[in-house]
């Protein structure tokens, strides 16, 4: 399984996207550790960044806090395919919350906080593809 379309962080000085650009590209690898790193360091920055809760880090967003758990118990118990299809659908669901082209999510303001942060994290990530 490989997951493609990973656009590159438009803001480098913003933890959020660019954590969350790492961790799509760890598992776009298939890296199953380097996955698992980024998944902490991308836990860690939302935490200090947004000032969000550990059990909704994506706020009211019911589908991207879901898939969020799903993604963390798939990396914790180390099934990669799992991982990589709950990154697809965490980033699809923050693009349709953000309600804005993909490509212009990344551009994440300083000021920014709460799920709204963690939100335009997705921006990292735009158009993945997951093919078996």
């Amino acid at each position: 399984m490989s997951i493609s379309g990973l656009a590159p962080a438009t803001h480098h000085s913003d933890p959020l996207p660019r954590d969350f650009q790492a961790l799509g590209s760890a598992l776009q690898s298939g890296n199953l550790a380097s996955a698992q790193n980024a998944l902490s360091t991308f836990q860690q920055a939302l935490q200090t960044a947004a000032k969000v809760s550990p059990t909704q880090p994506f706020g009211p967003n019911n589908r991207a806090n879901a898939d969020f758990t799903s993604l963390s118990n798939a990396l914790q118990t180390g099934n990669l395919v799992s991982a990589q299809k709950a990154f697809v659908s965490l980033q699809a669901d923050l693009n349709a919350t953000a309600g804005t082209n993909p490509s212009h999510l990344g551009q994440v303001h300083h000021h920014a906080v709460g799920p709204a942060s963690a939100t335009a994290a997705a921006g990292a990530v735009s158009n993945l593809n997951v093919t078996a």
